[in-house]
């Protein structure tokens, strides 16, 4: 029903003045795409249109119904268009932010005008006039930055069954501060089978993601020890977990990386909490050697400080299997380690959805804290996640998430090989390379986001100077998408450097 309370009408695509059988030189396809993409562009058609199905508009044009959904499947790459069940294809809405206003027409828009009577191109080759006088058309980025899932292979029957028997069975109250205990249990138990960690099924605490979890733990800590903390992040490291201190009031510093993940004789002295990645040193890649990870341990019990270890990312290993959590080495006795973790790199960013694993001494004051703030997580949520784990989906869903992101990540090296100026450094785990470039970091971003691709400069995860110059890809995102950003990604770094360091 529409808001009048009527019935919902359904979108009537937009009838365009199409003719691929003129044009630049091409085929059918190639020609049709690029009048649509001409029509996005120009403002002719606007974010939300609807397209006409395939099958029509290949009757209209007197073309094959084949070229006209190759045209529509890399307009939809390219993050033009997109398909919507039930209601066919549209202009992506998202780009109302991204495109110009349409333009008007001009008062002398006879055919004569436009190009001459009885050209069915005229309308466009005037736009095409325009648009050579504006300068080139950006295209709509492609988003390559770290962080990005595909999260299609989610939607499976045992995805949908877990949500059906959550919403069927509705709580009568909350869960408890600490999570449902169902949920906390299939975490502990996943921790066990595959970090290595024998946690009791009670000790983990739901929290809405990694952010949630370290807010908790610090939390907990200041308030015993009754004053602002240091806490010590990696550098290079995440860029995310570090704005969390700085906002509760505490105070962050840098703690070096080498080749080989964290330097324990480098953390700075005076450190309340020291966050680290031993698993999956992010960006560079490194994973802390035993010898390391127990330096970390002594450290922790010789100056009072909380190891705070994030995991994301950790189950996404190309070199071996996943490496044993840290937590696991730590002594039950006197334990030390707060284990941190999230599902974003494995059912999307937008699942907010984490647990922590705190200490068992500090384990009643961070549920106090969470008592006291309410629990983000949704009872249905927590229960539809149980489900999930507890019927094994989860496990399937990453067993065809990993053999997906190891095809990415092939496609990737087998694409950057050999780009002059770009060394791409081995990837042993995660969903990001880093690829060093022999343009200045900011000429290399700047001339990927003006060929319609946006990657992340290194600089960005060093807390001080760094001399190294390059750019992290992610590769967690749909496999075409991928596919179209990095050949746009090679055509913007392939020029010689010289070209770009001249005077």
């Amino acid at each position: 029903m529409d808001h009048n309370g009527g019935m919902a009408r359904t979108p009537r695509p937009v009838d365009l003045p199409l003719d691929p059988r003129v044009g630049a030189e091409g085929s059918v396809t190639e020609r049709l795409t690029a009048q649509l993409r001409e029509a996005v562009t120009t403002g002719t058609l606007r974010p939300g249109d609807h397209l006409p199905s395939t099958r029509s508009l290949a009757v209209r044009l007197g073309v094959s119904r084949g070229s006209v959904v190759t045209a529509y499947e890399q307009l939809t790459a390219e993050g033009y268009v997109e398909a919507v069940r039930g209601s066919g294809t549209r202009v992506t809405p998202a780009l109302t932010s991204h495109l110009a206003s349409p333009r008007p027409r001009s008062a002398d828009r006879s055919p004569r005008a436009a190009g001459g009577a009885g050209e069915p191109a005229g309308a466009l080759r005037g736009a095409a006039r325009r648009r050579a006088t504006t300068g080139p058309t950006v295209p709509h980025p492609i988003d390559l930055r770290p962080g990005g899932v595909d999260v299609s292979p989610l939607v499976t029957p045992a995805w949908r069954s877990a949500w059906r028997e959550a919403a069927a069975h509705p709580r009568r109250s909350a869960p408890p501060a600490d999570g449902d205990p169902a949920l906390r249990a299939a975490i502990a138990e996943r921790l066990r089978r595959v970090r290595g960690c024998s946690v009791d099924p009670a000790a983990p605490v739901v929290t809405a993601g990694a952010r949630h979890g370290l807010s908790l733990l610090l939390t907990a800590l200041a308030t015993r020890r009754g004053r602002p903390l240091v806490v010590a992040f990696e550098s290079p490291g995440s860029p995310g977990l570090r704005q969390v201190p700085a906002l509760l009031g505490h105070r962050t510093v840098d703690a070096p990386v080498d080749t080989d993940g964290l330097d324990p004789a480098q953390v700075p002295a005076g450190i309340d909490v020291l966050v680290v990645t031993p698993s999956h040193q992010f960006p560079l890649g490194a994973d802390l050697p035993l010898a390391r990870r127990l330096a970390v341990l002594e450290l922790a019990r010789e100056r009072d400080v909380l190891v705070v270890e994030d995991e994301h990312t950790a189950e996404w290993r190309w070199s071996g299997a996943p490496l044993p959590a840290l937590a696991g080495l730590d002594d039950p006795r006197d334990p030390r380690v707060a284990l941190l973790g999230t599902v974003s790199s494995q059912l999307g960013p937008g699942s907010a959805l984490g647990h922590v694993v705190p200490p068992a001494p500090m384990r009643d004051a961070v549920t106090a804290s969470q008592s006291a703030l309410g629990s983000p997580v949704d009872a249905v949520v927590q229960d539809a996640a149980a489900r999930f784990l507890t019927g094994g989906g989860f496990d399937r869903h990453l067993q065809r998430l990993r053999t997906a992101h190891r095809k990415r990540l092939e496609i990737l090296q087998h694409t950057l090989a050999e780009v002059p100026g770009v060394e791409l450094q081995p990837v042993p785990g995660g969903l990001a390379a880093v690829a060093l470039t022999a343009l200045p970091e900011e000429k290399a971003v700047a001339r990927a986001r003006a060929a319609g691709v946006l990657v992340t400069g290194l600089h960005g995860y060093w807390g001080g100077p760094t001399g190294r110059d390059g750019v992290l890809i992610g590769f967690g995102g749909p496999t075409r998408e991928l596919q179209l950003g990095l050949s746009r990604l090679v055509e913007a770094l392939r020029t010689a450097p010289s070209r770009d360091q001249r005077p």
